[in-house]
């Protein structure tokens, strides 16, 4: 998902991971995943077989973890701000774990399209190094994220064409 905002100062491009759910609808979900298994464990439970809530158990242990860590997964973003003379990439979960600052007329991006109809382009953000933005971006997505980086200003030097599915 690709989220503009351009109306401040400086412009804000915000890429996130395509979620179905928020972490509060997770919880919904596990909260009712939880509720059918107390039934049916407290059921095996009163005719005597309590080893089945002991896995009924282990089983919630497991879902709720897989929950979180696919919530947490999807809470990582990118952003790139610009201002008139530099542009900013920050990566990370919740809050930046990694941080670029160049100066906007240093830095163009780079696109990679693959060979199969299937494949996502990949776009490199690149100044002194490359460096890949938007590797979660769906077909759609990148194509919008193209298009915003060439209003913010960047150019493109290249565009490659290789065989990424191998």
């Amino acid at each position: 998902m690709v989220i503009v905002d351009s109306e401040t100062q400086p412009s804000v491009i915000q890429l996130l991971p395509n979620r179905s759910l928020s972490w509060r609808h997770n919880k919904l979900i596990l909260l009712s995943i939880i509720i059918v298994s107390s039934f049916i464990s407290l059921r095996f439970i009163l005719i005597g077989a309590w080893v089945v809530a002991l896995f009924c158990l282990v089983e919630l242990i497991l879902v709720g973890a897989a929950f979180y860590y696919v919530s947490w997964k999807l809470a990582y973003r990118e952003v790139i701000s610009t201002s008139d003379d530099n542009l900013i990439l920050e990566k990370g979960v919740y809050m930046p774990s990694q941080s670029w600052q160049w100066q906007k007329s240093k830095v163009f991006y780079k696109e990679v399209i693959g060979t199969h109809p299937l494949d996502t382009p990949q776009i490199y953000i690149v100044a002194p190094k490359e460096i890949r933005i938007g590797c979660f971006l769906n077909a759609e997505d990148c194509a919008a994220l193209l298009s915003y980086l060439r209003k913010i200003g960047l150019q493109s030097r290249y565009t490659d064409v290789v065989n990424i599915s191998a």
